[in-house]
């Protein structure tokens, strides 16, 4: 399989890292850290400007954004889950799910993309928070975009008809499926069991209760897949991003 991957990627540099109460409960990957405050924000900006210079160092282009203070957003970090950019030059504002991560969604960064990048549109998906409806983003979805197929797992954060709702609109097709982890809930995002690469896929999956020859159509399961299991501790984690370098194009 031939994949549709970015060389420029968008990182939003954190200025208020941190635990976050109202995401916790379903998202395991969260701990509590021992550092301060401080130390905790040093050490995530250490990590965060390593990535960046790995990143640039490969040839990838990096477009770095700085998180405002206030509000103090603790997920500032992670975009991904609010904003998408399609490869057509669509972009999508995503519902999320906790309140104290809807502030991450900024008209500057918005402003920002449109003076440097082609944007076709922008659909602005946030008003079915209010009906309780949520899909943040790329956490939710992991897509296909060569065979135009998304991968869900459902979940509160995932909501099914808000889910075709946006394929529709792509004209994608969906591939969602129920998911349970270690406690018998449902895996708050897809992209942390599931990752599709250029010729290869990672699976953890035996988060997945449905029936693995109904989920992998023809197109995945012709890749190259790798299987992670989960742990007690820490439990899964498949997130990545597959980026191209730019004196490949």
């Amino acid at each position: 399989m031939t994949g549709i991957f970015a060389n420029t990627v968008l990182m939003v540099r954190p200025a208020a890292f941190g635990f976050n109460e109202q995401t916790a409960a379903d998202n395991r990957f969260q701990q509590r850290s021992t550092l301060s405050s401080q130390n905790l924000q040093s050490a995530a900006l250490a990590e965060f400007d390593g990535m960046v210079q790995q990143l640039t160092d490969t040839g990838i282009r990096v477009v770095v954004i700085e998180d405002n203070p206030q509000p103090r957003k603790t997920d500032a970090i992670f975009p991904n889950n609010w904003i998408t950019m399609m490869p057509d030059g669509r972009i999508d504002i995503f519902p999320m799910m906790a309140p104290s991560r809807r502030p991450e969604k900024r008209e500057s960064i918005l402003k920002l993309i449109r003076e440097q990048f082609d944007v076709a549109d922008v659909a602005d998906w946030s008003e079915f928070e209010a009906e309780g409806f949520f899909l943040e983003g790329t956490g939710s979805m992991v897509m296909d975009h060569a065979n135009r197929i998304i991968y869900a797992g459902l979940s509160q954060r995932t909501h099914p008809a808000l889910l075709e709702k946006f394929a529709r609109l792509h004209q994608y097709r969906v591939l969602a499926f129920e998911t349970r982890d270690r406690q018998g809930a449902p895996v708050y995002h897809t992209n942390v069991m599931l990752c599709i690469g250029n010729g290869f896929a990672v699976v953890s999956d035996e988060t997945i209760t449905d029936e693995m020859d109904w989920i992998a159509p023809p197109a995945i399961r012709s890749l190259r897949c790798g299987s992670i299991r989960l742990r007690p501790s820490r439990e899964i984690c498949c997130s990545c991003r597959i980026a191209k370098e730019n004196r490949y194009w």
